[in-house]
């Protein structure tokens, strides 16, 4: 009977250590790192893989759907400073790329560092698995510096 015992408890606590360790992943309510465009851009090696938060500004085109880190770059396709968001976009829907295309956006997701990343093969990386895309506040950074003046 003491044998017995023990083992269903030994067999309860490997349940619940596979459970809370094997399921982990998947009922996590962490939040993802802030991470600013320029780090990413600079090391995307050390992101590759893991679930970021970054901000940026966000244009939707053929071929050139990204996260870039100006209207500027942008307006000029620099992709050098832009990872790829086109795939993830597949999934809001043309209502909804309409009213956040040429915004600055908020995106969460998996970062993806792979050379030549994106449609074109121009990007610096990927961000898939998308589970975050809102619209953020534009800052004026020069209205405010004149304004304190």
């Amino acid at each position: 009977m003491n044998q017995t015992h023990i083992s269903w408890r030994a067999w309860s606590v490997l349940a619940m250590a596979v459970c809370y360790f094997g399921c982990a992943p998947f009922v996590s309510n962490r939040t993802p790192p802030d991470v600013s465009l320029f780090r990413l851009l600079a090391d995307p090696e050390k992101f590759d893989g893991r679930l970021i938060s970054v901000r940026g500004f966000y244009h939707a085109e053929f071929e050139s759907s990204g996260l870039y880190t100006s209207r500027d770059d942008a307006r000029h396709f620099i992709t050098e400073s832009a990872i790829w968001i086109g795939a993830a976009a597949k999934g809001l829907g043309t209502n909804r790329i309409s009213r956040v295309n040429d915004t600055y956006v908020l995106a969460e997701g998996i970062f993806h560092s792979t050379p030549k990343g994106g449609g074109t093969g121009a990007f610096v990386g990927e961000l898939k698995d998308v589970t975050l895309f809102v619209t953020v506040p534009e800052v004026k950074l020069h209205e405010e510096s004149r304004s304190a003046q």
